[in-house]
């Protein structure tokens, strides 16, 4: 594959990759927020007061409380799905950046790469002695597709705990 075609299929392949990081995220927050809730209520009235109030909470905190819940009411859940749950922090990241940072695409000699970048890049020199940036984030094409999938996957597992928590 040229340059030319490899470049095109890193920009093609950012594009589903940012759409399906930002869209399962914000499912994924959606029901850690259905969680939480059934902690405190059961009753469809009620819930709508807190959802007004949960809506306002930041993604990080979710995942905090609903690891709080699981531990005190469900450890069997919280130890099922430890890597989920750890992987959520992730996702948060990786949401976040890709929300807030500049991206663009480095080529390498080998391969394009897919990079997110905040407005004031620290650099450091690299191993070759070129300064390269200390606080952005490089994407391959392969860490992008194990990233989709693993948000798909997550986002399937936090529904089964939801699932198990609102049955009862």
């Amino acid at each position: 594959m040229d340059r030319k075609e490899q470049d095109q299929m890193t920009r093609d392949l950012s594009v589903s990759f940012r759409e399906k990081i930002l869209v399962y995220a914000i499912g994924i927050e959606q029901q850690l927020t259905t969680i939480i809730i059934s902690r405190f209520t059961k009753n469809p009235l009620e819930m709508v007061d807190y959802i007004l109030y949960f809506e306002k909470t930041s993604f990080e905190r979710k995942i905090e409380l609903v690891n709080l819940i699981l531990k005190s009411d469900h450890p069997n859940l919280l130890k099922e799905y430890k890597i989920t749950l750890q992987q959520l922090n992730q996702i948060r990241d990786i949401r976040n950046r890709l929300s807030h940072h500049h991206s663009s695409y480095v080529y390498d000699g080998k391969s394009t790469d897919f990079v997110l970048s905040p407005n004031v890049v620290k650099l450091k020199k690299n191993s070759k002695g070129f300064w390269v940036g200390k606080n952005d984030k490089r994407f391959t094409v392969k860490e992008m597709k194990g990233l989709m999938k693993m948000v798909e996957e997550c986002d399937s597992k936090i529904r089964e705990i939801v699932e198990k928590i609102t049955k009862n």
